[in-house]
């Protein structure tokens, strides 16, 4: 196992915007395009399948990286799922709830925040990339676990499973603030990283900001997850969906869509 998982170093790691990270980036594309073309024709039951699938799949594999992390005596900010990208993990399962508010807060997260996390992640994988050579398991592992929450979030959106309301911002916003309150004094406690809000992380661009003011550093961060991050996907999905329904209504009425190209209802 050191073999395979420990040993390298710091001339191992693979860097970001090297040729391997550009290999990673265009592996997620790639695979992506692949499988939403091959999406093209599922079915609501098969949608609902794979829903359940890979909310039980990728949890069985977090709780798998977390007690492999705790055996070998990592710190507790390198296996609690209280990170931005973690959420997923509540989130697939608070969209299968019966409570219409509880689902749509899931689904508000997975669908509009979740893939623009997954996105920045794979341009930017600094807790993955940027600390771990290529060949590492916890690369791939955090390639599968991207690629997952990306490809479920647009193929829900693609298919209508879900269509954003402005009233999951507000969902989404207690969703994301109820995990950043606990996730504040595990750091205070423990000298974590939960949710970003103790270092950005190998982000250059906001160290400064930490060093001016660390309480402007984390309102800023609390904001850019909770609010900034949903409300630009939302508007990105509107400007899409909107595109999609002129498109539709300017056809022949002769012409003939595939399945995809129906448009879905607006918000």
């Amino acid at each position: 196992m050191k073999f395979f998982y420990d040993n390298f170093d710091s001339r191992d790691v693979c860097g970001l915007y090297t040729l391997g990270h550009f290999f990673t980036i265009f592996l997620f594309a790639l695979t992506m395009a692949t499988a939403l073309y091959f999406s093209r024709k599922v079915t609501d039951k098969q949608i609902k399948k794979l829903h359940w699938t890979a909310a039980v799949v990728i949890t069985l594999l977090e709780g798998l990286k977390i007690t492999f992390r705790i055996i070998k005596g990592h710190p507790v900010g390198d296996w609690i799922p209280l990170y931005y990208c973690s959420l997923f993990i509540y989130a697939i399962w608070l969209s299968l709830c019966k409570v219409k508010f509880l689902s749509r807060m899931g689904y508000a997260y997975m669908c509009l925040g979740g893939v623009g996390g997954s996105l920045f992640f794979s341009l930017y994988p600094s807790t993955s990339l940027a600390i771990y050579p290529l060949w590492h398991p916890s690369v791939w592992y955090s390639f599968l676990y991207h690629w997952t929450m990306f490809y479920m979030g647009v193929l829900f959106l693609w298919k209508g499973k879900y269509v954003p309301k402005s009233i999951d911002g507000l969902y989404y916003f207690l969703f994301i603030v109820a995990v950043c309150i606990p996730s504040f004094f595990i750091n205070e406690v423990t000298g974590s990283n939960c949710m970003f809000l103790h270092d950005p992380f190998k982000l250059p661009i906001l160290d400064g900001l930490l060093q001016f003011s660390r309480w402007a550093y984390i309102a800023v961060v609390v904001f850019a997850q909770s609010v900034a991050l949903f409300w630009a996907s939302y508007f990105l999905d509107y400007r899409i969906r909107k595109r999609r329904q002129k498109k539709w209504a300017e056809a022949p009425a002769e012409e003939v869509f595939d399945e995809e190209e129906i448009p879905l209802k607006t918000a």
